[in-house]
């Protein structure tokens, strides 16, 4: 039987030391993903705090813009139904746009 040779111990040493510094660089990968994934999840849910906030802003001040004009707030409501009558041009249109438009003028102001 013939001895390893020098070049087949160092390789030997070599892909265990491969080995170890793979594993390292893995892990070190994995730490940097799972943090850049926390700091998205962060970064997503304040996102849609701010998103929620500012809804909840805008249709308190349209509740109050319907609460304190109600005639305007339902002249508004049919003009836009009107105009989308005058876009779509259609009986069946016509009456789902009015109808929309008087809901959701109702819908707003409760």
């Amino acid at each position: 039987m013939t001895q390893p040779t020098t070049s087949t111990k160092s390789r030997k040493q070599s892909n265990g030391n491969d080995t170890a510094e793979t594993a390292d660089v893995i892990e070190t990968l994995k730490t940097r993903a799972e943090d850049a994934v926390g700091d998205l999840k962060t970064r997503v849910a304040d996102a849609r705090e701010d998103v929620q906030e500012k809804a909840s802003d805008l249709l308190e001040k349209v509740r109050d813009q319907i609460t304190a004009n109600p005639i305007q707030t339902v002249a508004m409501a049919f003009t836009v139904g009107y105009v989308a009558r005058m876009i779509f041009r259609g009986p069946l249109a016509t009456l789902v746009a009015i109808g929309a438009g008087g809901y959701l003028g109702v819908r707003l102001a409760k």
